[in-house]
């Protein structure tokens, strides 16, 4: 991105998760879907999951292009959010705010973890429901099994 907004809203990402489909081996490890960290073995895990990443070049698009599959993982809702942090940063840019109808950039010029509810959004395909960031439980991971 150069800076330059096709659309007067924020720009963001956003995460689609479905289930892991198992391959022949039965292993459950689906074709073109890596680990977020390959030294890892997720099944020590409480939750693992298949994030589909999507990128969003502002928050109302309605067909965003997809760009990566990573296995999700940890023992907490903080730790799956710290997971896609770390997956989705390589596509997060510098925040565009608006007052009223005038774009400025966000004072904050590298976001952290802390923002991540500003440029990541959960959607959980078999409900069709959306979900912030920052309303991720452990309960909404336990029903994403």
């Amino acid at each position: 991105m150069d800076g330059t907004l096709q659309n007067p809203e924020e720009a963001g990402e956003y995460c689609d998760y479905e289930e892991l489909d198992l391959d022949e081996t039965g292993t459950g490890e689906a074709e073109g879907v890596e680990d977020a960290d390959h030294l890892h073995d997720t099944s020590k895990y409480v939750f693992s999951f298949t994030g589909i990443f999507f990128q969003r070049f502002y928050k109302s698009q309605l067909r965003p292009k997809e760009w990566t599959r990573m296995v999700i993982y940890g023992d907490t809702a903080t730790d799956i959010v710290d997971c896609m942090w770390e997956i989705a940063l390589a596509k997060i840019e510098r925040q565009v705010v608006f007052d009223d109808v005038t774009p400025r950039w966000s004072e904050n010029v590298n976001p952290t973890v802390n923002d991540a509810n500003e440029f990541i959004t959960l959607q959980d395909t078999t409900k069709k429901k959306f979900y912030a960031i920052d309303s991720l439980t452990a309960r909404i991971l336990r029903s994403w099994k």
